[in-house]
């Protein structure tokens, strides 16, 4: 890799690997040892993977040995297909939670963040009039002496 100057590695389809090694142990084991190897030479390594439809996203083996997971997936809206992509893990990073929009183009991947919105903090209401209340101690005391609007009949 050195000859070439390469900076990363990209393995598409880590989880071939489990025709090599069945036990998730091993297998976690195996991909220690290649990823310390790459390491060893200077390389970041990335690395894809089917997710299989049983296990939440970042629950496979290699998952625990990676510095950063991110999930992709799609939905598909009429003729649409919305793309979706989610870190899953970032060890020593903060993220944006949640499920973010990227688009694939010719300049390459465009990823559009989830905007957070802002908690709305209820208010206190001011109110002038006297209050009318139910009639119920219990309800009255909780509405803080009754209801806003005209007194209930009995």
């Amino acid at each position: 890799m050195a000859e070439v100057g390469a900076k990363r590695l990209f393995i598409d389809g880590i989880n071939m690997l489990e025709t090599v090694e069945r036990d998730p142990f091993l297998r976690r084991q195996l991909i220690d040892r290649v990823i310390a190897a790459f390491r060893r030479e200077g390389l970041n390594i990335f690395f894809s993977r089917e997710k299989p439809e049983a296990s939440p996203p970042g629950s496979t083996p290699e998952s625990y040995v990676a510095d950063t997971v991110i999930h992709l997936t799609y939905v598909q809206q009429h003729n649409r297909r919305i793309r979706y992509l989610e870190a899953v893990k970032s060890r020593g990073q903060a993220t944006i939670n949640g499920l973010h929009t990227f688009r694939i183009g010719s300049g390459g991947i465009t990823v559009f963040p989830r905007q957070k919105v802002p908690a709305i903090q209820p208010q206190p209401v001011a109110h002038e009039e006297e209050r009318a209340t139910f009639g119920v101690e219990t309800l009255d005391r909780m509405l803080g002496g009754g209801s806003s609007g005209s007194p209930r009949p009995s």
